[in-house]
């Protein structure tokens, strides 16, 4: 929304970071506009890849989960990747994301996130996300649109949210 500027993503990746220390386990999730690896805020700032890389370079927390639904994303499955993580994206470097129609309510992939959790019962990060990146390419197909879904599994295990 409206509130989603620079300087309240950048205060709340602060509090998060300070937050992702040894036995607690993060989740940041966006949706929203993105442009080469960049989130864009509200008030039009780029937050970078590499800004999100450096905030979470030294978290000690082994459980982390981020998902970006956004267009051009990729890159930050590159960036945030390490052990104990899992990165969805719901682009890769060039493709775009899509909002979804009047019913979805949000863009196409985190409907499809949404829908996992809330209606298909999955507990567990991996199961969602592959169902995301498989609904999501089914939609793109039948309106006629190239995506690239996908995620990068680093945790051990099955990740329960």
């Amino acid at each position: 929304d409206l509130a989603a500027t620079r300087t309240a993503i950048q205060n709340a990746l602060t509090t998060l970071a300070s937050k992702a220390t040894a036995g607690n386990e993060i989740t940041f999730i966006y949706s929203g506009h993105g442009s080469s690896g960049n989130i864009i805020s509200t008030d039009l700032y780029y937050i970078s890849n590499s800004y999100f890389k450096t905030k979470f370079s030294v978290s000690a927390s082994t459980k982390m989960f981020f998902s970006f639904d956004a267009c051009q994303i990729g890159a930050m499955a590159t960036s945030l990747n390490k052990t104990g993580r899992i990165i969805a994206v719901a682009s890769n470097t060039t493709v775009y994301s899509y909002d979804g129609d009047a019913t979805m309510k949000n863009g196409v992939f985190t409907y499809y996130q949404m829908k996992g959790f809330d209606s298909m019962g999955y507990i567990y990060v991996e199961n969602d996300c592959s169902y995301a990146c498989t609904q999501m390419k089914s939609w793109a197909s039948s309106n006629g649109v190239t995506v690239a879904p996908s995620y990068r599994d680093s945790y051990t295990g099955s990740f329960n949210l």
